[in-house]
């Protein structure tokens, strides 16, 4: 999941095999109505508000980076 709206990723920080990946700027709201709860060693990420509705993405991602 990289942003085409941060140029090249060329950010001096050489990471092979790793997609460089930015987290757009985040409003509370959105994160407020997230939950997570780990299950068999993975961690579930679902919307509070809709529990059943799925969060998709293309590729995993280490949560620690986007913080």
């Amino acid at each position: 999941m990289t942003d085409p709206t941060q140029g090249d990723g060329a950010d001096g920080v050489e990471r092979s095999g790793v997609p460089d990946v930015r987290a757009n700027p985040v409003d509370g709201e959105g994160v407020a109505a997230t939950g997570a709860y780990e299950q068999d060693g993975q961690t579930v990420i679902y919307d509070t508000e809709n529990p059943l509705a799925w969060i998709e993405a293309g590729e995993a991602v280490e949560l620690e980076r986007m913080a």
